[in-house]
Parts: structure tokens; sequence; C-alpha cells
């Protein structure tokens, strides 16, 4: 959800202001100042009496509201609990106690900066009527929420004021307090002893005591002068603080240049980063878990015995850790010590090395011995194989041995090729099955491979096995650099090259000899750049190479211009000669005529066939408009034609539902009558076929326009109103507006269970006033591609809401099939609702709610719809964004339920509940979701069992109670 940009700008200064080094807090002091001087407050300024009379004044509810509306800032300061169950007390404290959080800090500011607009003004208005500046600032202090706290009033409105100035004020309220009251009673009995006629003498009374409140309200006027004056003493210290502030512009200066020192480091630290992204692309890091079922994952290795084929104990895998195992000679072998193992699962090659998981038993007979009684060859972890070229000494020659030549006796599908940098460290390239292909017992580099990650590791953490050099962890981890294989212009060619077939060149056009040219052309084409040749013929630096370029560049320029001694005696000469000049201009005027006179006469017939052209055009340009004329004053008679009619099929129509609400009270005439009526459809302009029997209306409501829609936040707030208006609480509004939007955003159709209109009715002025668009399919006849051809014709300018009427009855998926595949076509500009009509949710297929949103329109109603919604038109990019690490933490959570539901919908539901940063406890709706598609795969009870498990009661929630 979004803030108010105003809060957001106090925001930032409350931040500026809050913000700094310990070593400059007298600096952020005079920033605070500063900002003080605006005439704006800061949050730092307010005590927690003076935040807890601020929240009861804004009151408890209308926080609780703001909470509801921001569901994700709120969990962050309350994670588990719901803002509406909230008490007046709790919220309270929770404001007071997050009051520095960016999510409360703009709430208070936004609310403050409110009533100090609306004190500005008041005081205003006292001003203008005539009163003195200070019974004007006691009459807007009397009218205000902060009568009874002058001093958070003053904090408010931004003017400095001392304790006794503030104690003065409230003395002086109370006595305008009391004055007021007084001037009541005294009206109200002047006006009963009016009535009555009282004596003259009592009235000479009631003025005297005016006369004496007057007086008061004098003296009053009196001591806030004398205030006033106190406060320009006040300010003539300020300006001594003046000096002060002259001072303090040095350290300001030292300031700004710290901060400069700071961009420059936050700059350095930005490419860092940026190099640490590129390198993570490259990352070698695994995503395999070791299985919990077994007790030990260890690196064996195949052999024969006289039992036949075991496996020998080599080392073992712990946290991604390879460790040596050395069998203990003096202890038993088994359990730990165990250094053999029967070989019951995975390959039998001699020699063979792998990765096994394995659990033993303590055996039934003797508990001092072992048996293995379970055992699996895991493919999925790969040891690292170091493999090392002592002739290489630097990247480019491991590279270069890496294209020339095979390698052999590698078996590992992960290798590490390395030469020794130092005594104790080694730099190697990775590589693996993707980069390397083996053939007859050889390996060699592909030679489509163009980039290779670089490491560098310890000599201490190779270690050997079997005859092997093993990297002691499973993954690599972030690389320190990335090598190009071949450099960029290669590759480029080789593409080309590649693509620039015979067969492809003489399509073009191209003669066999032609196309031989131009494929020897791209072949000898350079792969490196002139300064890339000049940068290894001198060994110097790119910098150096193009002024060596440049320079040569120049001297060439300077042979090819008309500056050389030669060209400028002979330009002198040419010059001083006029008949020489005209001579020449008259000889090249003839050379060039003779040599284009086929080409002026060329261009001569060009222009002439132009001009007629043209003429041509300009005739049937009057002739077209004259026509389009004509077509106009048609298309309008058709249009009033039009409306007439739609007018009479409106009334056509409004007179058959007053017949049908007749009808429903007599059944009896009901159906003699309509026995003999025949049923009228409002079609679609020219979708439709005529004769067809799918019915198609349009429904609407009325509409309060609003503005345009821009960002997601704001659609599912406003939807959210919209469903609110229509009868539902403020909780199961704002999770329906949830669903409808994700489900919006993934082109996903929602099966509505109850209410579908209602819900229809809130999604479509989302999108204009057009109203929904519903299609009534008729039973036993194939209309799908008439229906996916109308609605395609109906969004091709506006997002339309379409409710298809009987796409399950008949209990058949043919039609839901066809019109969800064409729905990839339209995207989110068509948003299907598909209701159920009373049919019996479990007929509904499980591989439908793998691929809808369901929404019960039942849930959650407590009042009747309001006549009038918001409509607005939405610009809005329907794209979800989410943390993809939050994505796998609620897909885990859904990992119970594996077996239950398809997998596509444990997908759907996660990437849902990562968006709304949810939980199947809070959200009843994705709830019911999962409970739906686990009933239809007959799970139901595998279901409850597995909640029960984790202590959910769901059978205590009365509407999820009813799907059970």
């Amino acid at each position: 959800m979004k803030q108010p940009e105003k809060s957001l700008n106090h925001l930032k200064e409350n931040e500026a202001a809050r913000t700094g080094s310990n070593d400059n807090a007298e600096n952020i002091n005079f920033l605070q100042q500063n900002l003080r001087k605006t005439g704006r407050i800061l949050v730092n300024d307010l005590s927690e009496e003076e935040i807890e009379y601020i929240c009861m004044k804004i009151t408890p509810r209308k926080i609780r509201v703001y909470f509801q509306r921001h569901p994700q800032e709120f969990n962050k300061i309350r994670p588990g609990s719901r803002a509406a169950s909230l008490s007046d007390d709790m919220t309270v404290m929770l404001v007071r106690k997050n009051i520095t959080k960016d999510f409360i800090t703009s709430f208070i500011i936004e609310q403050l900066d409110v009533w100090r607009l609306e004190i500005e003004k008041y005081q205003k208005m006292q001003e203008e009527k005539g009163e003195s500046r200070s019974i004007a600032l006691l009459e807007t202090i009397f009218q205000s929420v902060f009568r009874e706290n002058v001093g958070l009033f003053f904090k408010v409105t931004g003017e400095p004021c001392y304790k006794e100035y503030i104690a003065l004020m409230e003395a002086a309220l109370q006595l305008l307090n009391e004055k007021k009251k007084r001037e009541e009673i005294s009206i109200e009995t002047l006006k009963s002893e009016t009535e009555e006629g009282v004596k003259r003498g009592e009235i000479t009374e009631l003025k005297e005591k005016v006369k004496n409140l007057t007086a008061q309200k004098v003296k009053l006027e009196q001591e806030a002068e004398t205030e006033k004056e106190l406060y320009f003493k006040a300010q003539t210290s300020l300006s001594k603080l003046s000096e002060r502030n002259s001072e303090l512009e040095s350290e300001v200066m030292l300031i700004k240049k710290q901060i400069e020192q700071e961009r420059e480091k936050e700059e350095r630290l930005q490419a860092e980063l940026d190099k640490y992204r590129k390198l993570s692309k490259y990352c070698d890091e695994d995503t395999e878990e070791q299985r919990e079922d077994y007790q030990h994952t260890s690196i064996c290795q195949i052999f024969t015995d006289y039992n036949g084929k075991k496996c020998r104990r080599l080392a073992d895998i712990e946290d991604r850790r390879i460790n040596r195992f050395i069998k203990i000679e003096e202890e038993p072998p088994y359990f730990g010590n165990r250094d053999k193992l029967p070989l019951l699962d995975g390959p039998d090659t001699e020699k063979f090395v792998g990765i096994w998981n394995w659990s033993v038993i303590p055996n039934y007979k003797d508990s001092n011995r072992d048996y293995v009684n379970k055992m699996q060859y895991n493919s999925n972890l790969k040891y690292i194989e170091v493999v090392e070229f002592t002739e290489c000494h630097s990247y480019e020659e491991l590279l270069e041995r890496l294209i020339d030549k095979n390698l052999s006796c590698i078996s590992g599908s992960k290798v590490l090729f390395v030469y020794q940098m130092t005594e104790n460290q080694v730099n190697g390239l990775l590589c693996g099955t993707r980069e390397l292909e083996f053939c007859n017992g050889y390996v060699r580099l592909k030679k489509n491979v163009y980039i290779l990650p670089q490491y560098t590791i310890d000599s201490g953490d190779v270690i050997e096995i079997a005859g092997k050099k093993i990297y002691r962890y499973l993954n690599m981890g972030i690389p320190q650099n990335i090598l190009q294989v071949k450099s960029p212009l290669e590759v480029v060619k080789e593409i080309v090259v590649r693509r620039a077939t015979s067969a492809r060149l003489r399509q073009g056009g191209l003669s066999i000899k032609e196309t031989q040219h131009c494929q020897a052309f791209l072949k000898e084409l350079p792969e490196k750049t002139m300064y890339q040749e000049i940068i290894d013929a001198y060994e110097c630096t790119e910098k150096e190479a193009e002024e060596y370029l440049s320079a040569f560049i120049k001297q060439a320029d300077s042979y090819l211009s008309e500056n050389d001694i030669d060209m400028e005696t002979l330009g002198a000469a040419v010059e001083r000669n006029a008949e020489l000049v005209r001579r020449c201009k008259e000889l090249l005027l003839e050379d060039w005529q003779k040599e284009n006179s086929e080409k002026l006469l060329m261009a001569q017939e060009e222009l002439e066939k132009v001009q007629r052209a043209a003429r041509e055009e300009r005739d049937n340009y009057i002739t077209y408009k004259e026509q389009h004329t004509k077509v106009q004053e048609e298309l309008k008679e058709l249009q009033a034609e039009t409306s007439k009619q739609e007018k009479l099929a409106q009334d056509v129509q409004e007179k058959i539902a007053a017949r049908i609400a007749l009808a429903r009270k007599d059944a009896s005439d009901f159906i003699s009558e309509m026995a003999f009526a025949m049923p009228i459809d409002t079609k679609s302009k020219s979708a439709m076929s005529e004769g067809s029997s799918t019915s198609i209306t349009y429904r609407k409501k009325k509409y309060h326009l609003g503005t345009e829609i821009t960002d997601m936040d704001s659609f599912e707030e406003e939807l959210t109103e919209n469903l609110i208006l229509s009868g539902y609480d403020e909780r199961t509004a704002l999770q329906m507006a949830q669903i409808i939007v994700f489900a919006i955003c993934n082109n996903m159709p929602i099966v509505c269970g109850e209410h579908a209109e209602r819900i229809a009715d809130c999604i479509s002025p989302m999108f204009g006033c057009d109203g929904t668009c519903m299609i009534s399919l008729p039973i036993g006849e194939p209309r799908c591609k008439e229906i996916c051809d109308f609605i395609g014709q109906e969004i091709k300018d506006v997002n339309r809401v379409f409710m298809v009427n009987g796409i399950f009855e008949g209990f058949s998926l043919s039609a839901f099939h066809e019109i969800r595949q064409r729905s990839e076509e339209w995207g989110n500009k068509a948003i299907l609702i598909f209701p159920l009509n009373g049919v019996n949710i479990e007929m509904i297929s499980s591989h439908v709610w793998n691929q809808t949103m369901f929404i019960d329109g039942d849930l959650g109603i407590t009042d009747f719809g309001m006549d009038t919604l918001n409509a607005f038109h939405s610009s809005v990019d329907f794209a979800l964004e989410y943390d993809i690490e939050v994505f796998r933490k609620k897909r885990k959570l859904l990992k119970q339920f594996y077996g239950l539901i398809d997998n596509m919908a444990i997908l759907n539901y996660a990437k849902y509940l990562a968006v709304t940063d949810g939980t199947m406890e809070t959200d009843e709706m994705i709830f019911i979701q999962v409970l739906l598609s686990a009933k239809s795969f007959g799970k139901k009870e595998d279901f409850l069992e597995k909640l029960s498990v984790v202590g959910l009661d769901v059978k205590s929630n009365r509407y999820i109670k009813k799907y059970l």
C-alpha cells in the first residue's frame, strides 16, 4: 500500500535530522534546529504522554483501520496478530513503542500537518474578523484539539514559548471558558427573564457583569502584549546566535567533504557489489540436501572379494564437507567404524568411486554387531575432482592445455583444473558436465564453452582418495573471477559464419561465386580490434594504443587535405585567371552532361510519371472526400436508429423482468404465460451468428467515476473498498481483493461458489463503466468457438469482466478446457468468472483447482450492498513482484501436503502466500482452496490429519466447516 507523498517528505526530513555519526552530534542538533525553524515538528520532540494524547485525539479505531490497510508493515511490528482485534490500549501502546518506525512516523506527522493547517486557517479567519492577534490565538487554541494540552499546541504550530507563557495561556483559556459559560448562562437567563418581564435593575446588574468580563478580557490582552514583548526580546537574543552560525559554517563544509568521501566510498562498494552480483550467476552452489532418513553419507569405491561386489568406505560427508574415513583397528568394524558396505544399490563397475547414503541397525542376534538395513546410491551429490597441470603457470596456459589436448583418467562430473600459484595455494578453472564432453575414455572441453569461473583454493583443502585428488567441500561457492575462453568478437564471428551457409546466401539472391567470396570474407575477418593488435605488438596500455592510432590518422589526413604547399600554389594560380576558371567549369559541365545524358532522360520521364500520378491521386482524393461526407451522414442516421432500437430493447427487457417478478408470486400463472413466450437475449453487435442460442447480456450498476489508477497497490485498495460497499467485512474484502489481483496477474479464471454477480459487480468498475458481460452456455451445444471469438472482439480496446454461466453443467470439462486455452491469448485483458450455479463442489475435478482461484462469495457478508460503486480507468501493469527466498519458505511450509494436492497447485499457493506475506492459518480463502483441492483427490481425511498434527482445529471455523 502507498504512503502519502507529504508524509514521506516529512519522514525523510526526520531521518535526515536523526542520522549521523556520534562525532558530529553537535552538527546534527544544528540541523534539527533548522527543521524546527520551518515550523514542522519532529517525532523525537514528543514525549510519551504527548504521543498518547495525539493517539486518543486521532482515535484508536482510525489507527486500527490504518493498520488493516497496511498488513505487511503491521506484521513487522506485531507479527501473528490481527489489527481488528487490538484493544484501544494495545493500539496506543504499539504507536508509542514504534513511533520511530517509518510506518508510524509518516501517519502521525500527516495527521499533525492536517491539524496545523486547520489551526492556521482558523486563526487567520479570526484576525480577518478584526480580532487582535492575542485574542485570535486564544480563540484558536480554545477551538482546536489541543485545548487540553497548550504546550503541544505550540509544538505543533512551531512557535517558540516559555513555560510561564504556556501557564499564562492555560489560565487565559480557563478564564475564557468560564466567560463563555457565563455568557451562555447570562444569555439564557436574559432570554427567560425578558420573556417573564424582568426588572431593569437586574438587567443593569447583568450588564455590570458583562463589563467586568470585558475588563478581564482587556487585562488578558495586556498580559498577552507583555508576553509578546518578551518574545521579541527572545528574538533579539537569538540574533546573537548568528555568530555561532558563522562558526558552524566551516564545520558544515567539513561535513560536506566527509559526505563526499562517503559517497566515493559508496560508489566503490557499489562497483564491488555489482561485481559480486555478476559472479554470483556462476556460483557453484547445489541445493540438494542430505537425506535425514539415512545415518551416513559416504564416498565409497567398489571392489570384489570372495562374497562378491562390495563398497569400501573412503570418506564421509557431513554438512557438505568431506572428511577422510580412518578405521580404528582396535575397535570392532561395526556401526561408525565400519569400513566395508554391501552393494545394495547403484553402479557395480569395478573401482567405481561414488557417493552412497546408508544406515545400520543392531543385529537382532548380537547387539554388538550391526546390520546395513538400507543403502541408496546418491546421484545428486557430486564431489569435485582436482586435476593439476604442473607444466602450467597461468590461466592462459591452463586454458590452452584444456583446448588443445584430450584428457584421460577423469571420471568425475565436476573437475577443477589447477596449477600451482604459491606453495600453499593453487588457481583453477571449474568445469562441469555442461562444459566437458566424455568420449572413448577421454575428456575434452566443448567447443561452445565461452566462459569459465576462476577459483583460488588452499592446497591443504585438496585430499587424496583412491588415487584421486578431491576438493574437501562439495561446492566451490562464488568464483574470484570469470575467464573468457574466447573473445566476444571470435564468438560472434563463429555464429555469423555458422549461419551464413551457402543455401541461405543463395536464397538471398547471391551467385555461387558471390557466396564463396562472402564466406571467405567472413572467415578472414580479424578476431582482434586494432587496439588489441597494437597492444599485443608493443605491450602497451589501451590509452597508448589509442594515441598511436590517432597520430596515424592525423598524418594520413594531412596527405589527403589541401593544406600542403603544392595544392595551395596550384589553387592560387587558378583563382587569378577568371577565364581559366570559366573554361574549366564549361568543360566539366559538358563532360558531366555527356556521361549522365541517359540518367537525365530517365529522371525527366520519372518526374512526368510522378506528376501524372499526383494529379490522379488528387482527383481520387476529391472523390473519396465526397463519398466520406455521404457515408458520415448515413452513419449518423444509423446511430440514431441504433440508439432507438437499444432503448426499445431495454424497455422490453425491463418489462420482461417485471413480468418475471410478478410471475414468481404465482407459479401457475408464470408457467402458463411463459409457455407461449419466446426468450429474448441481448446479443453482441457482430460476434454471435444469427440463430445462436447463446445468451449474452450486460449487467451494470450505478457508478461514481474516480481518477485513473496506475499502480497495483491502489487497484487493490479501491477493489477492497468496492467489496466493502457491497456488504463484505473489511478482512474478507481484503482477502478477496488479494485473490482477485493474484488471479488477474497470473491469467487464471475465478471460480465463485455463491454470489458471483456481486463479485463481478465489484471487479468490472475497476476497468470503466461498461459493466459485466454475462454469457450463458447452451446445454448440449458446442458454442465455445463463437464465445471465444466474441470475447476476443470485446477486449480489443479495453479490459472486460466476463461471467460465463453453465461452464460446469453436464459434468463435462470440454468447455472449460477450450476457454481456458484461448484465455492464454487474451492475457489479463479478459477477467473470467466461472460460477458454480448450484453444481456440487465435490463434482469439480482437481484439474480445475490447479488452474483457477476459488472465492466463496457467501463468506464475510455482513450487510446489504450499496446501489452505487466506485468506477475507475485502470492502466495497471499486472506483474507480480515477490522475494524468491520468501517463496521458497512458503513452499517449504506447504511441503507437508505433497501427495495430497498437485505440485502445480502447491507452487501457485506458495506464490500467493509469498506475494501477500500471509499464512494458511490467517487466510481462510486460500485455506478453503487447499481443502477443495485435497477433497477432489479423495484425500480429505489425510489432509485433516496433517492439520491436527500441527495443532489446527479447522472444524471450529464456521466458514470452513461447511466444506467438511
